[in-house]
């Protein structure tokens, strides 16, 4: 039982980390969406750093 809630703390714990990494793609849609793909994952963000993004820039992301 020890275990298990170790587990599910340390998964509830690191869903919201800073990710850092090489930007690998970027798309947007006609709803104004925005993403990016750091290192092969896709991750939504704002106009102001999909205009600053370009493929091959490392870039941080910051999640409050």
């Amino acid at each position: 039982m020890k275990k298990l809630l170790i587990v599910l703390l340390l998964l509830g714990c690191s869903s919201r980390e800073d990710q850092c990494g090489t930007i690998t793609n970027l798309g947007s849609d006609s709803d104004f969406s925005y993403w990016i793909f750091i290192d092969g994952t896709k991750h939504d963000v704002d106009l102001e750093t999909f205009n600053q993004a370009y493929i091959g820039k490392y870039i941080c992301l910051q999640y409050d």
